[in-house]
């Protein structure tokens, strides 16, 4: 299992978890790939805990990691710290996820170090390749976009016979459809669709970011 999915497990795990003890947790934090998100459990491991803290040592938490952009935001979850008693499980229920919770942030934790470290020499190996400004200079390609296309394209400038060949082989080329007196254009089925999703959904979640909040989830495409 790639260390991407493995964090994906852990999330769902904790998110699971949280559910049953913290749901306040879920409610202040949208995004769970985030170390804010999963710091909170470790220091603040129950509701109660986090009641008890009180209002100071939540505001250094959250300007400790930079999440004080969003006034409404910010005034949101300090809400919702107030009144995190009010909607959480039993103490038996506590007990038992909290330690849950606080084993999967711990991993997590380790696993995100590992993460970084891949990163860094990803980066490290696209900046020395001979066709890092290509990539690096198409719009809305990023630290990540970039290395991205740069393996799934390979650096065989002879790959492709015509220009037509790359969007067909990335499936962002419609393929027209004909049935009676229905014509229209549909997603390329033939195609190397984790190129396609590199491609279109990328760079638009990227455009749509807002501060303090998920990306916005692109426009859904049709199933083939």
């Amino acid at each position: 299992m790639a260390l991407i999915e493995q964090r994906s497990a852990l999330i769902c795990q904790l998110r699971a978890a949280l559910q049953e003890y913290y749901p306040t947790a879920l409610k202040a934090f949208e995004d769970w790939t985030a170390r804010a998100s999963w710091a909170l459990v470790e220091r603040l491991a129950t509701p109660q805990v986090l009641v008890a803290a009180g209002k100071r040592p939540w505001e250094k938490f959250l300007h400790t990691h930079k999440l004080y952009h969003s006034k409404d935001l910010y005034a949101k979850r300090l809400e919702l710290f107030a009144a995190a008693e009010q909607f959480c499980g039993s103490a038996g229920v506590t007990n038992a996820k909290s330690l849950l919770a606080v084993t999967l942030a711990a991993q997590w934790r380790v696993l995100e170090d590992h993460l970084d470290r891949y990163r860094e020499k990803i980066a490290e190996l696209f900046g020395r390749h001979r066709d890092h400004d290509l990539f690096g200079s198409l719009p809305g390609v990023g630290e990540k976009l970039g290395p991205r296309l740069l393996t799934a394209l390979g650096d065989d400038r002879a790959r492709f016979d015509s220009a037509e060949g790359l969007p067909c082989y990335a499936g962002t080329a419609p393929v027209s459809y004909q049935s009676g007196q229905v014509r229209q254009a549909r997603l390329r089925r033939a195609c190397q669709k984790g190129l396609r999703y590199a491609c279109i959904y990328g760079p638009t979640s990227a455009g749509r970011r807002v501060r303090g909040r998920r990306p916005a989830s692109a426009r859904s495409a049709r199933k083939e």
